[in-house]
This record gives structure tokens, sequence and C-alpha cells, in this order.
């Protein structure tokens, strides 16, 4: 490009900001689009980066979470790439993550397997329980509850009914009917009908 060409270029942009932000985007989407080609398991970086992004639930902008992947996704939307470092550590907490999740199946199958009936059905005994998680289902007739606990022998006890225990994690003991013995996904579950909480 001559001179006089680029001259007559430059005093024909109307809005010098406008292209001059057209030109960054620009830069940014070819290192993106060459990063995410020439990177290693650069799917999966791009993923967990993408929950360290957040949008302003007023004002509809897009912010950074105060954290480790919030500031990778700020890199990588500021310069359309991570560093191979940066993309090292983020497939290093992928990993470490994936590690974690197999070793929680593993235990969850294991104490799964181990869960056994309790008492006699149509019978009313003294139960101690964790409560593991509560699920709320709204219906036509009021919330319902389903209260999914364990015995400290790790057996699996469910309510459900109108009343939630308490909250997930808290250990309580009550006296409760032995509605029935069922079985779900291969695991024993004991179906528990009227707890009173006794302490």
């Amino acid at each position: 490009m001559t001179t006089a060409q680029r001259t007559w270029s430059t005093n024909h942009i109307e809005n010098e900001a406008a292209y001059s932000a057209a030109i960054k985007r620009n830069i940014i989407g070819n290192a993106q689009k060459t990063w995410l080609a020439n990177t290693e398991r650069s799917e999966e970086i791009f993923t967990a980066v993408n929950a360290g992004r957040t949008v302003d639930g007023q004002y509809g902008h897009m912010c950074y979470a105060d954290n480790f992947l919030g500031s990778m996704a700020h890199s990588f939307d500021a310069y359309g790439k991570l560093t191979e470092k940066q993309s090292a550590a983020v497939l290093k907490g992928i990993d470490a993550r994936q590690v974690k999740l197999e070793q929680w199946a593993q235990e969850r199958t294991a104490r799964d397997a181990a869960s056994e009936w309790i008492g006699e059905v149509g019978k009313r005994i003294e139960l101690t329980l964790t409560v593991n998680h509560v699920v709320t289902l709204c219906g036509n007739y009021g919330m319902t509850f389903i209260n999914l606990c364990r015995d400290d022998f790790g057996n699996a006890v469910v309510y459900k009914g109108s009343n939630d225990l308490k909250f997930s994690g808290d250990k309580l003991t009550v006296k409760a009917t032995i509605k029935s013995h069922e079985t779900r996904d291969g695991v024993k579950q004991t179906i528990i009908a009227r707890p009173k909480i006794i302490d």
C-alpha cells in the first residue's frame, strides 16, 4: 500500500474508535481460533474457563468470577488465548476434579451396595438419621419434601411427606413407622412414614 493509499484510507474512517475496536476484535478472534486449533484439549479448557464468566442480572453485562477461573476467562477474552502455563493449570484442575468425581462415585457405589432394609414393615421404631438431601416438589396440594437420609450404619432411609425433617447434613433422632422396603437403582431403601423428631 502506498503512502497516498494509506493517507486516503485513514482520512475516510468515520468513527476511529469503532474502527480500532473492530480491529482489536478481529485480532482477538483470530487468536482464539488459532489457540483452539493448536492447543491440546482446548475444548475442555474453554468449557472450564467459561465457568469463570457470570452475567450481571441487573444490567446484563458479562462479569468475571473473583476466582481462578474468572481470572482465566478474563485473560482469554482480553488476549484471545491462554499461555501454556495457564492452559496447564486449568487442565490440572480438570484432571484433579475428574479423579475426585471417580473417587466419590466408587465410595457411593460401595455405600449403596452395603445398604440394607431396616425394621419390620408396619412397626414403629426409633432411628438416628443424617439428612443427606432434601428434594422440594410443588404441586396442586402444596409442598412435598423427599428427605434422603442415612442411618449410622449407612442404610438408606427415605421419608416423603409434607414436612422436611431438617437441613442437609443435620443429624436427628426420629420415631417413625416402617412403611415399606423398596429397591431403587439397586439400592435397598427403607421408606418411613409419620416421623416424629425426638432429638
